[in-house]
């Protein structure tokens, strides 16, 4: 089997899992509670988290209390098994696999928030969303002018990918699959403006894609 350098659990330390564990019972992540005020504004019923981790999208699905039909897709069990402590509801909605080859269903809105810049093949993962997606797909990544490809252990147990993907080449890879796309600032972080330090010569900068499916 090829060797992954996608993030999981294995690349955590120890006071990170703990700190995901008291964010679920006491965060409401900034996030969150962005990516849904983008997508109210359009008709969606069911969403594709890719990347679910331990379900803060959900989490906060469930606090403004929408009624989406809502499937979790992860690779790493001890993630999702700190979600579903809490969300024993989600126990046949969210399924464990390599999303980049899986079986993702098809959804009206797919999000990835803070995944596909570690995972060993963006691209082919990004086909595969698009290929699923009705309506809207919301990519919380980081982009820059140029694609970079890095492998890094800084700030990791084990080596990771920090992959940057260029703002044309993306979209330029979603107006071929007939979706427009816009750039919006994360609030959750500064890091659309000041970027975060991912090794000791460069800085990720991070963004919110979303792309909206063109009517036919």
């Amino acid at each position: 089997m090829e060797k992954s350098y996608s993030h999981n659990s294995e690349t955590r330390n120890i006071n990170e899992l703990r700190l995901y564990q008291y964010r679920l019972t006491n965060v409401r992540l900034t996030w969150c509670k962005q990516v849904l005020e983008i997508i109210s504004k359009y008709k969606i019923k069911t969403i594709n988290d890719i990347g679910c981790n331990y379900f803060q999208l959900y989490k906060e699905i469930k606090t403004i209390k929408k009624k989406y039909d809502y499937h979790g897709y992860d690779h790493d069990k001890k993630f999702v098994n700190i979600g579903l402590k809490k969300f024993p509801e989600l126990m046949k909605k969210h399924t464990i696999c390599n999303a980049e080859i899986g079986t993702i269903r098809k959804a009206d809105c797919t999000i990835a928030s803070a995944i596909i810049e570690h995972t060993d093949n963006p691209l082919l993962l990004i086909k595969k969303i698009l290929k699923t997606t009705k309506k809207i797909v919301i990519i919380r990544s980081s982009f820059a002018n140029q694609t970079n490809t890095e492998l890094t252990t800084y700030n990791a147990k084990k080596p990771i990918y920090q992959n940057t993907f260029s703002f044309n080449r993306i979209k330029k890879i979603f107006n071929k699959n007939k979706f427009s796309v816009s750039y919006i600032l994360d609030e959750a972080t500064n890091y659309s403006t000041k970027g975060k330090k991912v090794s000791p010569k460069k800085k990720m900068f991070f963004y919110i894609m979303l792309g909206i499916k063109n009517a036919k």
